[in-house]
């Protein structure tokens, strides 16, 4: 088949996804409106379209409306024709409230293509009466699939045509070398909602305490904001006293990710609201064991106490808590047997999404 995925960037938690409709000998085109720096291409390399001059004034009047040009969006009747010579089996877009998502499911139904909306919203949810009409009106003018890899809660309210499809990540060669210290990661972009000043006080508190520890940030800059509070971060702490403790990195290449696996025995997501962390899958399919907030989407993939634990959302008390938990007891704390770096895993919920909602076999 001839899957087109329109999304404001490649982002990392396609990845493995792409690669395993790569290995089923689909064929995979990636379009979007920017591309970064830290993005693995070795796979397919994204079509990048320029903004329209009427989406270049919309932006510049009332600005971009989020990330990624959520406003953004190519020129229509190029586009049209874009997709009318393509001729794409499957059309799946992520996140419906962006412009381009829209205009690409305005015009893949006019062309005849199955549309698949892929957000990061929980199948099951307490959904109000406004939301499920929409919903459902809008099922009955496009008729797509709705996949989101995370589930919520079953016994909340599924919407029809809603699918669960799971993250996966991909399983590294992790060469994990013997250690005279507990070495603690975690990443994501520098904004406050990441709590990193908290995690790196909490680190403190510890090194105070005599454990032996050492903690790696890696982190995104990518836009002003990400960059005060890289500044603020790093005015906050003397980090050339502690250099050997607590070290930051900045836009590492997701290809050279692997490198701070293989040296982690523990992964902490401190973030606030996370909508679907793909680092914490990483994480766990590499048997290491994760530690996140109650509001963190992926949180769901954690089964406390065999694969890592849950703290309180911003109860950072509790989170140095697990912390010294997993220490005890980390030979405990791993799944050997994770299907999430299984390309089969996602496979089978893809292919079930198709079959029900479009009645193929892939």
């Amino acid at each position: 088949m001839k899957i087109l995925i329109v999304s404001p960037r490649f982002h990392t938690n396609m990845t493995m996804w792409v690669k395993t409709l790569i290995e089923k000998k689909h064929t995979v085109i990636i379009n979007s409106l920017i591309k970064h720096e830290i993005e693995d291409y070795s796979l397919v390399t994204p079509k990048i379209f320029n903004l329209s001059i009427i989406s270049k004034a919309i932006i510049f009047i009332f600005g971009p409306g989020g990330t990624n040009f959520k406003r953004g969006f190519p020129k229509f009747f190029s586009y049209f024709t874009y997709i009318k010579d393509l001729k794409p089996d499957i059309i799946i877009v992520r996140d419906l409230s962006r412009w381009f998502s829209f205009m690409a499911v305005i015009i893949a139904k006019l062309n005849g293509a199955r549309i698949i909306i892929y957000s990061q919203n929980k199948i099951h949810n307490n959904f109000s009466f406004i939301r499920a009409n929409l919903h459902n009106n809008f099922c009955r003018l496009f008729d797509p699939a709705f996949m989101s890899p995370l589930i919520g809660n079953i016994d909340n309210k599924k919407l029809k045509n809603t699918y669960f499809v799971p993250f996966i990540a991909k399983k590294y060669k992790l060469k994990k070398n013997k250690k005279d210290s507990f070495q603690i990661l975690t990443i994501g972009k520098f904004t406050k909602r990441k709590n990193l000043i908290e995690l790196i006080q909490i680190v403190k508190e510890l090194l105070n305490e005599d454990f032996n520890i050492k903690l790696d940030i890696v982190g995104e800059v990518f836009t002003s904001e990400h960059l005060r509070n890289l500044e603020e971060t790093l005015n906050e702490y003397n980090f050339s006293e502690e250099d050997s403790k607590v070290k930051i990195y900045v836009n590492i290449p997701h290809k050279n990710i692997s490198n701070f696996y293989s040296k982690a025995d523990l992964f902490i997501l401190p973030a606030t609201a996370e909508p679907a962390s793909i680092s914490v899958i990483e994480a766990l399919a590499n048997d290491i064991p994760v530690i996140c907030s109650s509001t963190c989407g992926t949180g769901e993939y954690i089964s406390p106490g065999r694969n890592g634990l849950i703290f309180k959302d911003k109860d950072f008390f509790e989170m140095k808590h697990n912390i010294l938990e997993i220490m005890k007891k980390n030979y405990n704390y791993v799944n050997n047997n994770s299907p999430l770096s299984k390309g089969e895993y996602f496979y089978s919920f893809f292919s079930k999404m198709i079959k029900d909602q479009f009645g193929i076999h892939l």
